[in-house]
């Protein structure tokens, strides 16, 4: 008998050292996401010859055909190191990786509720509203903001209105009256469920209302809060919990969008820009090269794509964290900063993989049935850009308009090269981001105005703004255009070649960008060489002279 007790209990044992682990476990068990070659995919459809893998695992389903992209699951007690190993052996099999599980990009502080949107002063968004809200662009188009994360509550007062709908779809018919691959998705979509409910199960809807509202609340309602984007409307992709439902969230965007291009807004919708508050810390790009170039399938269609950068003083050049380390161009990965525009403690960071800081401090938002609560993180202050990018592509800009559909990945990057060409320089961001710069809607919206009375960019050039300087402390501004693809770069010598400052830009394409240079009194009195260095080896100087 005793014996049998000390089986049980052993047996007991096993059972919850195995729950726990499975608990602990970074990824899915019993799954991985793989992606086949191109030759053995047509028209998203795998040749018969290439779904022969290896009996143990299970084609189970399509993440995003069109790419090859599928979930592939197996007997748990596979060890996934193991799994990814024999399938990347296969040599049908391009990538495979493990279905990794997310974690939210908030912090909740106890500070005393207080409605007072400070965030909003800092980044100008009022000055910004007085050209435009959001909404509809000059030709018309209802702009479109994706918003991936756990759950939310459509019904709240303060961005109901503002929820988009699929007007091609009929709600409960259990049909896809629009052929697009997705039944009854009238509010988006659901990867998990396979439905468009957003109040799922899992991390609940509290993390993706508070995002919701920072981005996109109804503004001058008399209710609430005002987003950076009033009108614009909210496309709800939920429940997202691991990589493989990120990969078919995006999907379903990306789908959309350019269903959206090739119909000339007859079907899809005009997302111009996703939000993702979730992420993989100290994930490394490299493995998760599936997850990584989907951003670039994205932005071809026109997507922009804006993330969270992970809440932990750390350098993720170094460390890696995912997807903010992707070397998408279509991609803006932000930082949180305070009200001083100075980083906060914890934030990530990265000259490389973080572009830009927004303000995630103590910001008030939209929280479930109709409430409203403080968060802080960099969960919202990535809201804040996807809605500045919204609030650009409804500014009144005729030329951006008439080439955003046949020339939609251009026109992203346009869009991205003014969110960094309008953001405010921070000494504390400096080095540490690939712009050393926080978010300021209105100067971006100033530089949109610019570049739309410039016209098409036709060559390189920098041009210094004033020259010379008669003040060793003032900041240096300049207006450039680069042609060169890829990234980069601003860069002030000294006479004796010396680099005294550097800013990284990317290619303009549609007139031209102006940003500035804080001194932080490092130019004394004398000559200085401005050179624009591009990708392709260009280079385009200018003399200052500072007295």
């Amino acid at each position: 008998m005793q014996s049998k007790i000390q089986f049980l209990i052993f047996c007991i044992s096993i059972f919850y050292s195995q729950l726990a682990f499975s608990q602990k476990s970074d990824h899915i068990p019993g799954e991985a996401i793989i992606q086949y070659q191109a030759n053995v995919i047509d028209e998203g459809r795998i040749y018969p010859f290439a779904k022969k893998i290896d009996p143990k695992y299970s084609l189970a389903k399509a993440l995003y055909p069109e790419l090859g992209i599928y979930l592939v699951t197996f007997d748990p007690s596979i060890n996934i190191s193991t799994a990814l190993r024999e399938l990347s052996q296969d040599d049908h099999i391009l990538y495979a990786q493990k279905n990794q599980k997310l974690s939210p990009r908030s912090t909740n502080p106890d500070d005393p509720f207080f409605l007072d949107q400070w965030y909003h002063t800092t980044i100008e968004s009022a000055k910004a509203w007085d050209v435009t809200t959001g909404g509809n662009d000059i030709n018309g188009r209802e702009i479109v903001i994706a918003i991936l994360d756990s759950g939310f509550d459509i019904d709240h007062e303060d961005f109901a209105s503002n929820v988009w709908v699929n007007k091609d779809e009929i709600p409960d018919d259990q049909i896809d009256n629009d052929n697009n691959g997705y039944v009854d998705d009238y509010y988006g979509w659901n990867p998990l469920l396979q439905t468009d409910e957003h109040a799922a199960p899992g991390q609940g809807i509290l993390h993706g209302t508070n995002v919701a509202g920072i981005a996109g609340a109804r503004g001058d309602n008399d209710r609430g809060i005002a987003g950076v984007a009033w009108d614009v409307k909210l496309l709800f992709l939920s429940n997202l919990e691991s990589t493989a439902e990120i990969i078919e969230a995006n999907r379903y965007a990306s789908e959309t969008r350019r269903l959206y291009n090739e119909t000339n807004g007859a079907e899809g919708a005009y997302i111009v820009a996703t939000n993702l508050s979730l992420g993989i810390r100290n994930g490394k790009a490299e493995d998760y090269p599936i997850w990584c170039n989907v951003y670039d399938v994205m932005g071809q269609n026109g997507v922009l794509n804006v993330v969270a950068a992970d809440n932990l003083d750390s350098d993720i050049d170094i460390n890696g964290d995912m997807p903010a380390t992707c070397p998408s161009q279509y991609l803006i990965a932000v930082t949180n900063t305070d009200i001083n525009n100075e980083k906060t403690e914890r934030a990530a960071y990265g000259r490389t993989s973080v572009d830009i800081g927004a303000p995630g401090t103590d910001n008030i938002t939209t929280s479930p049935n109709n409430n409203y609560n403080n968060i802080e993180g960099t969960s919202v202050s990535a809201p804040l850009v996807a809605g500045a990018i919204a609030l650009l592509y409804s500014a009144p800009c005729q030329s951006i308009a008439d080439q955003a559909i046949t020339k939609a990945g251009e026109t992203a990057l346009v869009m991205k090269n003014l969110i960094f060409s309008g953001a405010k320089p921070s000494t504390s961001l400096e080095n540490i981001t690939s712009q050393g710069a926080v978010l300021n809607v209105w100067e971006s919206i100033q530089a949109l105005e610019r570049s739309c009375a410039s016209g098409s960019t036709v060559e390189n050039k920098l041009t210094l703004i004033p020259n010379p300087v008669h003040n060793a402390s003032q900041d240096i501004t300049l207006d450039y255009s680069a042609l060169a693809d890829g990234d980069s770069y601003i860069r002030i010598f000294d006479v004796k070649g010396a680099m005294i400052m550097e800013r990284k830009i990317s290619r303009t394409f549609f007139g031209t960008c102006r940003i500035t240079l804080p001194t932080q009194g490092r130019l004394s009195k004398g000559v200085y060489i401005v050179s624009m260095i591009l990708s392709d080896d260009t280079v385009v100087s200018e003399k200052l002279v500072v007295y």
